[in-house]
């Protein structure tokens, strides 16, 4: 399948939502052919070079990020929030004119498996973060998969750690991660 890379000084992580301003040309003429076949493009974290100017290397996992909503406040500058969906690992990267594209292999969804008890007090720590917060979709506490991916949207971790978590395929050991990395930030050794 190939997708169109927007590279990004930030992690997308499934099920959460990113504010995005997209203002050169080649990502305006991208996120149209999107939203004229509505189709997702791919966000992938910069791995060297920048957001603007020359193509950046993206790292080799990323998500496919569907446009839920699109503003125009004026000409040539677009205002999107998008989900992220599906990961998916870069096989090939090739370009068109300055956009990046990518041959990419879709990531299966995790299995909905029961958060381990060890990890109730995480269960316990996003539930106070999100407050009385309203989330799309239905809240699912009880599923790894699903609590992992709330934290690591939320957490004041640096993009790295966030895109190791991304690139974790098992939901358990990203808990355990994630717990290592709490435990960290709470003792100011993470960040």
């Amino acid at each position: 399948m190939e997708l169109p890379i927007f590279p990004l000084h930030a992690v997308l992580v499934p099920g959460a939502e990113l504010p995005l301003k997209v203002f050169e040309v080649r990502y305006v003429d991208m996120v149209s052919r999107c939203l004229k076949h509505g189709e997702p493009f791919g966000i992938c974290l910069i791995q060297s070079g920048r957001e603007v100017g020359t193509a950046a290397v993206p790292y080799a996992v990323g998500t496919r990020a569907h446009i839920i909503e699109c503003e125009m406040p004026q000409a040539g500058i677009l205002m999107l929030r998008v989900r992220g969906g599906e990961r998916f690992q870069i096989q090939k990267l090739h370009q068109q004119g300055e956009l990046i594209l990518a041959d990419v292999a879709l990531w299966p969804s995790e299995p909905a498996l029961e958060v381990p008890e060890r990890y109730a007090a995480l269960v316990e720590f996003l539930r106070e973060v999100l407050g009385e917060k309203k989330l799309p979709g239905v809240p699912e506490y009880d599923n790894a998969a699903w609590v992992s991916w709330r934290l690591a949207e939320r957490l004041p971790v640096i993009h790295d750690i966030r895109q190791r978590w991304l690139a974790q395929r098992d939901p358990i050991m990203r808990l355990v991660d994630i717990l290592t990395v709490v435990h960290g930030l709470a003792e100011g050794t993470h960040g």
